[in-house]
């Protein structure tokens, strides 16, 4: 398994890349089936997920000995499962920053806020207020997305940061993605109609073929009839 930076959006991509197993030993051998069987078709390319680094904020103060924990969808968020949650580290204000996590881009992942005794993080004491945080990636947010966010919950007060500094809310993220998905639905909807004319189109030709074949067929068999009754005569 290899990872390799795109310089072209910034970045990493990650891929089974099938190689020769130096050796002859039975061990490398099997090792190197092993590696083949990873191909995903005959011709052994490499298999690529994009991803993008995030690393979230939020500013809350909490009891002694509790620490805040971000609790998700994606498994590097717990997958909902608070033990397993992405833990974020404290620092002066009471800022809490998490540490950078890859999320494969085009996703769109719910996670949520909670406080928990650093002793038993299966017990939250409180969570964050307001619905499920909701962050959608794109291929354009490379390579680095910092998201900050609010215990109160209000959208309003959340906001989404690029590389360069470009701001926008989730909202504001959700709204772009449902107008490119429906402009990809559009044009997929009016290449489907242009593929159903050329077939139409296809069919007829197919048609007109076969009834010129006939003929011909026809034509054949009468001349041939006409050339046989020449002869007996």
């Amino acid at each position: 398994v290899e990872a390799s930076d795109d310089k072209s959006s910034g970045q990493k991509r990650y891929g089974v890349s099938i190689a020769k197993v130096n050796g002859s030993s039975s061990s490398s051998e099997a090792t190197f089936r092993s590696l083949r069987d990873c191909a995903l078709d005959e011709d052994n390319m490499i298999d690529t997920v994009q991803v993008v680094t995030v690393r979230f904020q939020i500013k809350m103060e909490v009891g002694f000995g509790d620490v805040m924990r971000i609790c998700g969808s994606h498994e590097s968020m717990g997958e909902w499962d608070v033990a397993n949650a992405l833990l974020l580290n404290w620092s002066e204000g009471n800022v809490w920053t998490s540490e950078e996590i890859e999320l494969p881009v085009d996703g769109i992942y719910i996670y949520k806020y909670c406080v928990a005794p650093a002793s038993n993080p299966n017990a939250p004491s409180s969570w964050q207020s307001g619905n499920n945080q909701v962050l959608s990636l794109s291929p354009e947010d490379g390579p680095i997305l910092y998201v900050k966010d609010s215990w109160s919950g209000n959208p309003n007060e959340t906001a989404v940061f690029s590389a360069e500094g470009v701001k926008q809310s989730k909202d504001e993220r959700l709204v772009e993605r449902v107008r490119k998905q429906d402009e990809t639905v559009k044009r997929q909807t009016g290449e489907i109609k242009v593929l159903r004319t050329e077939l139409k189109t296809s069919k007829m030709q197919v048609k007109a073929l076969r009834e010129e074949a006939r003929l011909s067929a026809n034509v054949r068999i009468a001349l041939k009839d006409q050339l046989n009754a020449e002869k007996k005569r």
